[in-house]
């Protein structure tokens, strides 16, 4: 499993769901 090619995947699924829920400063952490 590429590990970067995954981390990838998930910023840009936390992304995409932070803008469909009008979600603003979302932070990880």
């Amino acid at each position: 499993m590429n590990t970067e090619k995954v981390a990838t995947h998930i910023i840009s699924w936390l992304k995409d769901y932070a803008e469909k829920a009008k979600v603003k400063g979302f932070v990880i952490g």
